[in-house]
């Protein structure tokens, strides 16, 4: 059993310890860095944009689908058990010849240049021998690739449209000093 005189030091220890942090932590709240400062001048910035449904809404006509095709080849052995088919007389049901096969890939991407320049993903249009590309108002025109990046997963492709596209032009964030 501790003393009386014990006892009280401990809670006045532990009553002067809370009442500090307290106090610590309401100076500090009035206090604001200058990261703090930042991040709450990004934040009003922020609260200046537009709502995500009329972002999307001004945007979506810029949005196109992507369809990707590819000859793949099949390589098959000349005969599916060499000499030892086993039944004579019949060819193997394998053909002797590689066979090609179109494959199909899907994607969506941007339109970013009023004249038919599209952000898309590399691996959409990675190994394809043709490209269309369907508008959202169901017009569709061959791309070619322009140029492609494995590493960021990012192509650009391009169409020659009759008339400017709408877009979703990229803009890069203005540096503040």
């Amino acid at each position: 059993m501790r003393s009386k005189k014990a006892s009280v030091v401990a809670t006045a220890l532990a009553v002067a310890l809370a009442g500090g942090g307290f106090a610590i932590g309401r100076e500090s709240q009035n206090r604001v860095t200058p990261a703090e400062a930042r991040a709450n001048e990004t934040l009003a910035s922020r609260a200046s944009l537009p709502a995500f449904a009329d972002l999307a809404e001004r945007v979506s006509p810029a949005v196109v689908n992507i369809k990707a095709t590819s000859i793949a080849k099949t390589d098959f052995p000349d005969q599916l058990f060499g000499e030892n088919f086993p039944f004579p007389g019949f060819r193997s049901p394998v053909p002797q010849q590689p066979r090609e096969f179109r494959r199909q890939g899907t994607g969506s991407g941007f339109i970013i240049r009023k004249d038919g320049l599209i952000l898309t993903n590399n691996h959409v249009v990675e190994n394809a021998q043709e490209i269309t590309v369907t508008l959202s108002d169901k017009q569709q025109y061959k791309a070619k690739i322009l140029g492609r990046d494995p590493k960021t997963d990012l192509a650009v492709i391009k169409i020659e449209p009759k008339t400017a596209l709408p877009s979703a032009p990229l803009v890069t964030p203005m540096s503040s000093e």
